[in-house]
């Protein structure tokens, strides 16, 4: 049992942090506009009316020339303001009262500081051995119930409309005044990093481009989002301080970005708590300042007369622009003669680095286009530029989008659109669930008692990251699965199975075992509440320890545990490791399901 100390402390603790919640939103709650540009990072052509409340007070001559050759000028800018009227029907003061009341111990007792990286070590030490009551967990878990992921998405597309409304009318603009493509100058070109702290400072001295942001209060926002986007869980490592000391850069960030907290008893990682307001700062530049109660979910960039590389990177007349992406030192060097290259009218940009690998393609990729697809689905005439058309994302045919569309390489366009980058394993939180849910969107989403699947990834051995006893795992697994009747299905990446059969099995799954690995990118089509039971490899290339299927499973509400073997690789995981591990899941099956 806790001591009367501990539970004391975490009354107080809980009972301020109730308090301060309830006069967050009670701020927050003033003001249910929207203001889909950032007015102090306002970028754009001149804009000389606005979209106030419900009202389209937007003329022609918004988007009229401002000299001969319709180069916009930018010497003065009017922010759009549009007013999303999307207000939650429950109480957002009750609901953030009820998810602060319970949610465990304080900072002070599961973390200790680390100045020297300004990062908290989660400990391994099991500081509070005693479990939460079960019935707690499950309350606390439906709290945020989702809808189906079409309604989901009707709710985020009507939340998007005005923003998108602006970037069409942009769009009609530019098409109805055609003009002859200018070429860059690569003599004197300026490259622009997206993840500079300067990025839109940059970008705004740039007379050919126009940038538009998406921004939401999360009281607007959150019903659309898994979870309510309020609700979130710690995780679990067997050996918290080992992995957290070797993790890759961009995966490291569990507690400074999305608050999580690493526990080595597996009770103490089903904590749930609000989710950080950190998480939206992720594919933002360095030092962004989000609008007054709101939060910038996404950023587009419309580009007159440009030029993309397979990397993404974008060069229009003086600069370059290079998106947060993996490795932004690598390059692709442009031809001296621009005209050599095909020309198309209008482009969408989601290639970057890494775009033939298939975690970085289809979920670092896509997520940075899943918000716009409602948009690119109304105009199928604008090209898709991807990576590598022999390889380009498979779970873009799970969306509908047509591949004659897509167009690899370096090419110029007339128009260009061009979404916020990605860090390297960082997937930002709004584009991976609108991912996920268009992906979910045709499978059938069981109930929670139909979800009775385990589902084990079987590896080949590539770079190591296999089990050696995969055997001896599958078959003390399925002993398990039949004492609670659950379905044991393998996921083989030799041969592999089709895209539809992996999506309706990860879709039925309420836990997934594996090595790390790609395969565990299908965690898309999971629902919220599954579990991932992980082995962690030491990458052979860096000595390091890449834990984004943990920031995964988190983004899409699922629940986190890793085996790590010290002294040894991932490939000596045995049945004795993991079994003890899934067992305590297996015996709580109702509280995930």
């Amino acid at each position: 049992m806790p001591s009367l100390e501990y539970t004391i402390k975490k009354f107080l603790g809980l009972m301020l942090v109730s308090v301060l919640t309830i006069i967050v939103v009670s701020m927050n709650s003033n003001s249910n506009t929207s203001y889909f540009r950032n007015p102090s990072n306002f970028i754009g052509w001149t804009t000389n009316s606005a979209v106030n409340g419900s009202e389209e007070t937007f003329k022609d001559s918004l988007f009229s020339p401002h000299s001969e050759d319709n180069v916009l000028d930018t010497t003065t800018a009017s922010v759009a303001i549009v007013d999303i009227n999307g207000i939650l029907a429950t109480s957002a003061t009750t609901i953030n009262h009820n998810l602060t009341a319970e949610t465990g111990p304080t900072l002070e007792e599961r973390d200790t500081f680390n100045p020297t990286n300004n990062e908290f070590l989660e400990s391994d030490t099991n500081i509070h051995e005693e479990p939460l009551a079960p019935t707690t967990r499950t309350k606390l878990s439906r709290l945020f119930p989702n809808a189906p992921p079409d309604e989901m998405l009707s709710c985020i597309h009507k939340r998007m409309e005005p923003f998108l409304d602006t970037i069409i009318k942009t769009r009609a603009w530019v098409l109805r005044h055609s003009h002859q493509w200018k070429a860059y100058n690569d003599t004197y070109n300026v490259t622009v990093y997206g993840d500079n702290a300067t990025y839109f400072d940059e970008v705004k001295k740039l007379e050919n481009i126009q940038t538009y942001f998406f921004n939401a209060t999360i009281e607007d926002i959150r019903p659309c989002l898994i979870n309510g986007g309020a609700l979130q869980y710690d995780y679990g490592i067997n050996n918290c301080s080992s992995v957290i000391s070797k993790a890759k850069r961009y995966s490291m960030y569990g507690k400074s970005i999305y608050d999580l907290h690493c526990y080595k008893n597996q009770s103490m990682s089903l904590n749930p708590s609000p989710l950080n307001d950190a998480a939206f700062r992720v594919g933002l530049p360095e030092n962004f300042e989000h609008p007054n109660n709101m939060k910038t979910l996404s950023y587009l960039h419309i580009i007159r007369d440009a030029t993309v590389t397979a990397y993404g990177d974008v060069t229009t007349l003086t600069h370059t622009l290079v998106p947060q992406r993996c490795f932004q030192e690598k390059r692709i060097p442009l031809p001296a003669n621009p005209y050599e290259l095909p020309i198309h009218e209008e482009v969408f940009s989601m290639s970057q680095y890494y775009g033939k690998g298939m975690f970085h393609a289809n979920i670092e990729d896509i997520s940075r286009m899943a918000p716009y697809i409602h948009f690119l689905k109304q105009f199928p005439e604008i090209k898709i530029h991807v990576y590598d058309l022999e390889f380009p994302p498979v779970y873009l045919s799970r969306i509908d989008i047509d591949p004659r569309r897509f167009i690899n390489g370096t090419v110029r366009a007339k128009l260009m659109y061009v979404p916020q980058g990605i860090n390297c394993c960082l997937p930002p939180l709004f584009g991976t669930q609108v991912e996920s849910l268009y992906l979910r969107r045709n499978l059938p989403n069981p109930t929670d008692k139909e979800r009775n699947v385990v589902v084990v990834v079987k590896r080949r051995n590539r770079r190591g990251r296999y089990f050696r006893f995969h055997d001896k795992i599958l078959k003390a697994i399925k002993e398990r699965a039949k004492k609670y009747e659950l379905k044991i299905w393998e996921f083989n990446d030799s041969p592999l199975p089709t895209l539809n059969q992996t999506a309706h099995m990860f879709n039925r799954a309420v836990v997934i075992v594996a090595p790390h690995g790609a395969g565990e990118s299908n965690l898309m089509f999971t629902q919220p509440g599954t579990i991932l039971l992980e082995g962690l490899c030491i990458d052979k290339h860096d000595g390091l320890v890449n834990v984004v299927f943990r920031t995964l499973s988190h983004i899409l509400g699922g629940f986190y545990y890793g085996f790590f073997k010290q002294g040894a690789h991932c490939t000596e995981t045995t049945p004795e490791d993991l079994i003890p591990l899934l067992d305590f899941y297996l015996t709580r099956l109702d509280e995930f399901r």
